[in-house]
């Protein structure tokens, strides 16, 4: 099963422009905020915000460390994991 994860701070403001996106396409993303949650953020070793992940069973299958917007977006969830 793929899940999408995007994990945020509070104060980040390009994370706040990614989830309406998320939402017009349609994805069911799970938010995460790094500071609510920093032991599921050191797990996934995110050291910076945004930062988008594709799972795979469990596995990062790609990454993304910076804003995207909806086309971005798009284009990012088109395109297969590694």
């Amino acid at each position: 099963m793929t899940r999408i994860v995007l994990f945020t701070q509070k104060s980040c403001a390009p994370c706040k422009r990614m989830i309406p996106h998320l939402r017009k396409l349609a994805i069911d993303a799970q938010v995460i905020d790094c500071q609510e949650h920093p032991e599921i953020a050191a797990k996934f070793k995110v050291t910076t915000t945004p930062t988008l992940l594709m799972l795979r069973d469990g596995k990062v299958v790609k990454s993304t460390h910076r804003s995207l917007n909806e086309a971005q977006l798009e284009k990012w969830l088109s395109t297969e994991g590694a």
